[in-house]
C-alpha cells in the first residue's frame, strides 16, 4: 500500500491505530475491509459534517473507491448524549425524544444507531436484522417552526443544520415499527452545544366555579378566566382552547388561539356565558379543551367548571 502524508504517523490517542486495523488488517483470520486494495485516502470527520466527508470520499476525489470506512465520533460525550427508543411505538405519544438548547448558524447535529446482525464468527454475517428507522428533526423554540429535518429510509445516520441563531428543540422520532428481534433500538445524538434531554409540553388547565349575582331571567354575560399551564420542559405552540356548555345557556366565544407558553409557565384565557337563570341554584358546567400541535405532535388538557345561579 502506498502512504502519502506531510503530518506524519505518529498515533497520539490511538483510535488511527484501530481504524487502521479495521480498513487494513493483514492477519489470516480478521481481514481488513479494504485488505489487498493499494491506496488510501484519509480524510478528517469533524464538526458532524457526515454527509460532506462521504460526497467527498464519493465523487470529489474522482477515484471511484471500492470500499469507504466513516469513524466518527464526539469528543466531549456523555451520558447524556444517549437515549433509547421502544421498538414497539408506532406513530404514538412515545415514539420520539426532545432536547433543547441553542444552535448557532450552520451548525449541525447529528443522530446515528445500530445495524443489527447476529455474530457468526470469522464469517460473513448471514441474519441481518432489518434497519431501524429513526428520524431527526429541528423546531425553533420560540415559535415552533420546522427549521431542518432528515429523514431517510435507508441509512442509520440522519443530519440536520440550523439557519439561524436561537433556541432550538431537536426531536428524535421512530418511522413506524422496528424488528420484530429488538427490544429497543439504542442511538447516539451529537450535538455541537449543551443540549440537554427534556419532556415535551405537559398542558393543565385551572378554573374556578362562578355564582351568578343577578336577577333571575336576566340573560348576562359572565365567564372567568381559565388558566392554562405547561409544565412540560418543551415550549407548547400553537394553541387552541375550545369550550362548550350544558343545558340552553350559549357561550358567546367557543374557540380562543393563544400565544405559544413556555416550559414552566402560564397563560390565560376567557369563555363568556349568556345566562338564563330560571330558579336559585340552577347551574350549567362549561367544559373546556385546550389543543397544542407542536413538533408534529397533539397535546391535549380538559377541564370543567360550574356557573350557579345565585
Amino acid at each position: 500500500m502506498t502512504y502519502e502524508s506531510t503530518h506524519g504517523t505518529t498515533d497520539t490517542d490511538g483510535h488511527g491505530t484501530k481504524v487502521a486495523g479495521i480498513i487494513y488488517s493483514n492477519h489470516s483470520d480478521y481481514r481488513g475491509m479494504a485488505y489487498g486494495l493499494d491506496r488510501v485516502l484519509v480524510g478528517d470527520c469533524l464538526n458532524f459534517n457526515v454527509y460532506d466527508h462521504a460526497d467527498w470520499m464519493v465523487g470529489a476525489r474522482g477515484d471511484d473507491p471500492e470500499a469507504i470506512n466513516l469513524s466518527c465520533g464526539y469528543g466531549r460525550a456523555n451520558g447524556s448524549d444517549y437515549a433509547s427508543i421502544d421498538k414497539s411505538i408506532d406513530d404514538s405519544a412515545n415514539d420520539y425524544q426532545l432536547y433543547r438548547g441553542t444552535m448557532f448558524r450552520h451548525e449541525k447535529a447529528t443522530v446515528t444507531w445500530h445495524r443489527h446482525s447476529t455474530y457468526n464468527g470469522t464469517n460473513t454475517p448471514t441474519n441481518i436484522l432489518d434497519l431501524s428507522d429513526l428520524d431527526l428533526y429541528a423546531y425553533a423554540g420560540d415559535d415552533g417552526s420546522l427549521i431542518d429535518s432528515s429523514t431517510s429510509h435507508i441509512d442509520n445516520v440522519e443530519q440536520i443544520a440550523a439557519s439561524a441563531d436561537g433556541d432550538t428543540v431537536i426531536k428524535v422520532a421512530a418511522y413506524g415499527s422496528f424488528d420484530s428481534a429488538l427490544a429497543s433500538q439504542e442511538y447516539a445524538l451529537a450535538t455541537e452545544e449543551n443540549f440537554q434531554k427534556v419532556n415535551p409540553p405537559s398542558l393543565s388547565l385551572s378554573a374556578s366555579n362562578v355564582t351568578v349575582n343577578t336577577s333571575l331571567f336576566d340573560p348576562v354575560p359572565v365567564g372567568p378566566w381559565v388558566t392554562v399551564n405547561n409544565t412540560g420542559g418543551a415550549p407548547a405552540h400553537s394553541i387552541t382552547a375550545t369550550a362548550t356548555i350544558s343545558g340552553d345557556w350559549t357561550l358567546l366565544n367557543t374557540s380562543n388561539p393563544m400565544a405559544s407558553i413556555d416550559s414552566g409557565d402560564s397563560f390565560p384565557t376567557a369563555f363568556t356565558a349568556m345566562t338564563r337563570c330560571t330558579s336559585t341554584g340552577e347551574s350549567q358546567t362549561v367544559t373546556v379543551t385546550v389543543t397544542s400541535e407542536s413538533y408534529g405532535e397533539t397535546f391535549t388538557a380538559t377541564t370543567s367548571y360550574t356557573i350557579t345561579c345565585g
